[in-house]
């Protein structure tokens, strides 16, 4: 698509990439699957599909993507935008510019070999690592959906995927859903878990990944759903099915879903293993 055919993942060079050729892709999946072995083979499924990509999934793989002085600007530029809105000095709504801005500041200081970033949301699950309290998650948490937004202005295009429903995994939760519990809202929420396990074809979405692709969608942004180990291009969320939330306002889809799926996907899909994904 974008004429690439080099075999330089994630290397550096001596040369630089203009801006104007750099493209980048905002990666909407649930956090419950965060480096596990699905991830990987998404990443290895754009790279068959587009060719040299450089992930930005951390830290340190973010600060190795960007010159010194870059690598500190976004730091200290996105820690001042924190501050400002603990403060009260920043709405919600402001989040968004926040987000476009950081894209862009990656993009202006890139050093990398590759014309594609794979952009990984969960960066921000702790991108002061020397801090105890996990800021950016925080921040990221209060903003959404307008922080993210701002990430996916920022973007060319968007690969995303939710909880990839096999035989394995189905049993999974069936088993994890199917144990006793209490009281009733729990119950009555696990059994309509159930019910949509049952009736789902190969996939469900996490509420946030739906809405992001929805919105990119919605920018005319192009959209490839991971779906069955190879990347489709989709242009609507109709007859897609998300996970719902409780209707007791008890927070069970963090308390039980993300629990029993963070367990499921890093048991079976572990991060060092590299697995073909199918819905049998």
């Amino acid at each position: 698509m974008y004429g690439l055919k080099s075999s330089n993942y994630g290397k550096t060079f001596k040369g630089h990439v203009t801006n104007e050729k750099i493209k980048i892709i905002y990666y909407a999946h649930p956090t419950e699957t965060f480096n596990t072995g699905l991830e990987k083979a998404v990443v290895s499924s754009i790279c068959s599909f587009l060719g040299d990509v450089y992930h930005i999934n951390d830290w340190r793989s973010l600060c190795d993507a960007l010159t010194q002085k870059t690598a500190r600007q976004v730091r200290e530029s996105l820690r001042q935008s924190i501050k400002r809105y603990i403060k009260g000095e920043m709405s919600k709504k402001g989040a968004r510019s926040v987000g476009l801005r950081f894209l862009k500041e990656i993009k202006g200081g890139f050093v990398k070999s590759s014309h594609l970033i794979l952009f990984n949301p969960s960066i921000f699950e702790n991108l002061f690592p020397e801090t105890c309290f996990p800021v950016t998650k925080l921040f990221k948490k209060r903003t959404y959906p307008d922080f993210c937004y701002g990430l996916i202005d920022g973007c060319d295009m968007v690969v995303a995927h939710g909880y990839p429903l096999n035989s394995r995994v189905k049993l999974a939760f069936r088993a994890l859903l199917s144990l006793p519990s209490s009281p009733r809202e729990v119950t009555e929420y696990a059994s309509r878990l159930l019910r949509l396990i049952d009736g789902a074809s190969d996939m469900v979405w996490s509420p946030g990944a739906f809405e992001e692709v929805k919105y990119a969608l919605e920018r005319g942004l192009k959209v490839f759903k991971f779906h069955n180990g190879k990347l489709e291009k989709i242009s609507t969320m109709e007859g897609e099915v998300k996970v719902p939330f409780d209707d007791y306002c008890l927070r069970l889809y963090s308390k039980i879903w993300q629990p029993m799926a963070e367990v499921i996907y890093w048991l079976l899909y572990p991060p060092n293993s590299l697995i073909e994904l199918r819905c049998n």
